[in-house]
């Protein structure tokens, strides 16, 4: 008897794809489309492919150094961490650039599917670690429900878009005590 394939764990390639595509045309001064990936909360590990994780974080490099993230300057950054090839290769490099012609006017669709995709991978992680305590015997239900619990609304609330700015009716806006504000 043969085992069941095994079923790839919850992944979208192609938003993936389209989000490192959308970022690497983008070549506005200060990259929009990188800027909107990061204040989403995504990061290079939310993605699933391995060579995708590598271009982000060059991505990311590239950007807080000032550069314009482009496939030359990813490219370059690549080669001198020695990751150029962990990463795909110019040709893949080449090859996303190039299957956008400008940022997708889905990125912000597309990062939630990457967002949701790695909730999902990481609450399995945490079923895994569940059930192999539930099996050890060595904790209660009641500790089971809460570890999984509290490990879940972390989860969860890691990807809340960091928002900074409030939207507020008209009247609640003109009874607003801006001079009391905290966060102001």
């Amino acid at each position: 008897m043969t085992n069941p394939p095994q079923a790839q764990p919850p992944c979208d390639i192609d938003a993936e794809r389209a989000v490192l595509a959308s970022v690497l045309v983008d070549g506005q001064q200060g990259n929009p489309s990188l800027k909107s990936c990061l204040a989403a909360t995504l990061e290079a590990r939310s993605f699933y492919e391995p060579k995708h994780q590598t271009i982000f974080l060059g991505l990311c490099e590239l950007l807080n150094e000032g550069q314009v993230p482009d496939e030359i300057s990813l490219a370059n950054k690549l080669r001198t961490h020695h990751q150029l090839e962990t990463a795909g290769g110019v040709a893949y490099i080449n090859e996303l650039s190039s299957s956008l012609f400008s940022p997708s006017p889905n990125l912000g669709h597309f990062t939630r599917i990457i967002q949701e995709k790695h909730q999902a991978r990481q609450l399995i992680n945490i079923a895994r670690d569940l059930s192999a305590k539930a099996l050890s015997g060595a904790f209660t239900p009641a500790e089971l429900a809460q570890g999984f619990q509290a490990q879940a609304k972390t989860i969860l609330e890691a990807s809340v878009r960091k928002e900074t700015t409030q939207r507020m009716a008209l009247a609640e806006l003109q009874a607003f005590d801006r001079h009391n504000d905290p966060n102001c």
